[in-house]
């Protein structure tokens, strides 16, 4: 289980990504982000089991779809809980019943994002668990090919992503 200052590097990590993410001088998604005004939302961190560790808001989000954001990314969390097999919550999505992707598990933790795309939800989810994970970066790649953004974003940048959280996490 994570300690709270294992917690507070999650949110240090988050914030290091959600950074590069929105920074139109190394992302390819950062004007698509700012023109939709899509700079923030909520990070879960919980136990396997779907205990919360710790629910916070990381950039900004529009007031007026804050609330939804919160629901979401804690129903990721529960939902993906459920399902043992699953890696993430994309894999149980159906977004007629307003259940999206955007949740990443490892042996021990959940993690949950909600206020960006549903595909960089659910990147931003698994870098911030990659920092603290034994996991590697082509262990979730494997399964996140019908996430669109992970072409688009590209390995090299993801790789210097998860090599941004994990330096900004050192400097504190």
């Amino acid at each position: 289980m994570l300690n709270s200052v294992e917690l507070r590097e999650c949110i240090v990590s988050a914030e290091a990504v959600l950074a590069r993410l929105l920074d139109p001088k190394v992302s390819p998604v950062a004007t698509e982000l700012l023109e939709k005004k899509k700079t923030g939302g909520y990070l879960v961190v919980a136990t396997r089991a779907a205990e919360p560790l710790l629910i916070t808001r990381i950039g900004q989000i529009e007031p007026a779809v804050s609330h939804t954001c919160f629901q979401f990314a804690q129903e990721k969390v529960v939902r993906l809980a459920a399902y043992d097999e699953h890696y993430r919550s994309f894999e149980s999505r159906a977004p007629v019943e307003k259940r999206y992707g955007g949740a990443i598990r490892d042996l021990d933790h959940i993690v949950s994002f909600s206020g960006l795309p549903e595909g960089l939800d659910e990147i931003l989810s698994m870098i911030v668990l990659l920092a603290h994970s034994g996991f590697s970066l082509p262990f979730y790649l494997d399964k996140m090919t019908d996430n669109p953004y992970v072409e688009k974003l590209g390995l090299e940048y993801l790789q210097d992503t998860v090599m941004a959280a994990i330096k900004a996490t050192a400097k504190r």
